[in-house]
């Protein structure tokens, strides 16, 4: 069984909502910036409906390579709607999509929505980080076994995704479920809510790579980036970052900054985020206590608001919960972690110094936030 469909004929699944998902991607390129979902990388290509060519969730790819110049690949799945429930029609397409696709590409699978839910964060969301967190498929079914360990959604979630794989004639064994999970995500781009985030940082993200003197054209370029995938959505184009600078440049008149090279920046930053959170003591004697109940309120207060402030006393677990967090965020970007130990005094311009960046604060979160 196949899906894939000839682009002019399948048409953009997603409507306007597919082209701000492909046109943000074209600009995380075009910022070389972090793509969402692939933390720890820099695209060099994206393309548009190749299905034929063997990937599983084809309304996107992005192709990139990690630090150390190994080629990475993200399939993307653009969904206005979509549950992943066992009686979902368009859960049950994307999982067959997967099974029918195969083994040729390793490279993670997110489904892109457009707005999330409580279920998808409180128990969705942890089960995809529980099977990245699992070292083989028969640890994952174990935690699915134990009482208290995971949460009635996520086994519902393993069971919905169990049930599928098998309808599409795959393997509903321990380890295909165990395989399929730990390279799912599910990423949210909220365009179509009002005050939409991933808007604002597009908007931000538009005036990093302006010149100066076109600052004021950042939603010009956003709408021409929007423009742009939309028509490669139709017929399954795919662009480079110098083939959609030249077009920048010559078609539509932009005057771009020269390039910026920020691996060395981010990776200095990850590093020294990955080494706080490894600092971080979540163990009593060795085992790891549930604190999942904690995490989740945690996790919907910060859906409510922009910032949250965890207090309570000395070992009463406020760090293993940051930690936590942190572990669901780098599902789709780097978490950023500062501790008064690993923070340089003499503010931004010595913290700036030892990043190896050059440029402001403002820019620099701005970047990160872009990318998840």
């Amino acid at each position: 069984m196949t899906y894939n469909t000839n682009p002019a004929e399948g048409g953009p699944g997603g409507g306007q909502l597919e082209a701000k998902i492909g046109a943000y991607y074209l600009l995380s390129m075009l910022a070389e910036s972090e793509p969402r979902g692939l933390p720890g990388c820099t695209a060099g290509m994206v393309k548009f409906q190749r299905g034929y060519e063997g990937h599983a969730l084809d309304d996107i790819i992005v192709l990139g390579e990690n630090a150390d110049g190994a080629a990475r690949a993200l399939e993307v799945q653009a969904k206005r709607t979509i549950d992943f429930t066992a009686s979902d029609p368009v859960f049950a397409k994307v999982i067959a999509q997967i099974v029918s696709a195969g083994e040729g590409h390793e490279g993670p699978l997110a489904v892109a929505i457009a707005r999330t839910s409580a279920k998808i964060e409180r128990h969705y969301q942890q089960l995809l980080l529980l099977a990245r967190k699992t070292s083989s498929a028969a640890a994952l079914a174990r935690a699915l076994d134990a009482a208290r360990v995971v949460s009635k959604g996520m086994r519902d979630f393993a069971a919905a995704a169990r049930a599928h794989i098998a309808a599409a004639g795959g393997d509903g064994a321990d380890e295909a479920l165990w395989r399929l999970l730990r390279r799912l995500e599910i990423l949210v781009f909220d365009f179509e809510s009002p005050g939409a985030l991933s808007t604002a940082l597009a908007e931000s993200l538009t005036r990093l790579v302006l010149a100066d003197t076109d600052a004021g054209r950042h939603r010009d370029l956003w709408e021409a980036l929007q423009a742009k995938a939309l028509s490669y959505d139709a017929d399954g184009g795919e662009l480079t970052r110098v083939e959609l600078v030249d077009w920048l440049r010559s078609e539509r008149g932009f005057q771009l900054r020269p390039g910026r090279d920020l691996k060395i920046a981010r990776r200095r930053f990850g590093d020294a985020s990955d080494a706080a959170l490894a600092a971080i003591d979540d163990t009593i004697a060795g085992f790891h206590l549930d604190r999942s109940d904690r995490v989740l309120a945690a996790a919907d207060q910060l859906d409510d608001g922009r910032f949250l402030e965890i207090v309570g006393g000395p070992g009463g677990g406020k760090s293993a919960i940051l930690k936590a967090l942190a572990g669901r965020e780098g599902l789709e970007g780097r978490p950023l972690v500062l501790t008064p130990a690993r923070t340089p005094p003499g503010g931004w311009l010595t913290l700036s110094g030892q990043l190896g960046f050059q440029g402001s604060a403002t820019d620099f979160l701005t970047e990160m936030a872009a990318s998840g």
